[in-house]
């Protein structure tokens, strides 16, 4: 079954954007299972501030998450094969692929990222989500 929790919930005006983010989910989701996922892959930054109820703001960027090499990994492979990009930029700790809507980033974190899930869509708890993210 095709993830489609980000058009379902129309968390972008941008349909484009919705579906973007369940490609990236799905692609993640074809090699691990929802239970492992949930704890180790989410969105971050402004997105996961709005989805677990601050105002709305600009979106400079979507953000995701993870302290999981093995889904970083996977995200520099797997998740750029199943999206439409423009362009990537590696780093150690960060994945940024330029898409024609809006970028996108990909994070790894050293230390465990708490994840908090709001009508199916887990994000950073906003709390914790570092400054240089937002």
């Amino acid at each position: 079954m095709a993830y489609n929790l980000y058009t379902t919930e129309k968390v972008f005006a941008n349909e484009s954007l919705n579906i973007i983010c369940n490609q990236i989910m799905q692609a993640l989701e074809e090699k691990f299972t929802g239970g492992t996922l949930d704890d180790k892959f989410g969105v971050t930054g402004t997105v996961a501030k709005i989805i677990q109820g601050d105002s709305l703001e600009p979106v400079k960027c979507i953000a995701f998450a993870t302290s999981d090499v093995d889904v970083f990994t996977l995200c520099r492979t797997d998740v750029l094969k199943a999206i439409k990009h423009k362009g990537t930029v590696f780093y150690n700790d960060k994945i940024e692929i330029t898409t024609e809507k809006l970028n996108i980033e990909v994070w790894l974190r050293n230390t465990g990222i708490t994840l908090i899930e709001t009508n199916g869509i887990y994000g950073e708890d906003k709390t914790e989500i570092p400054a240089y993210i937002l």
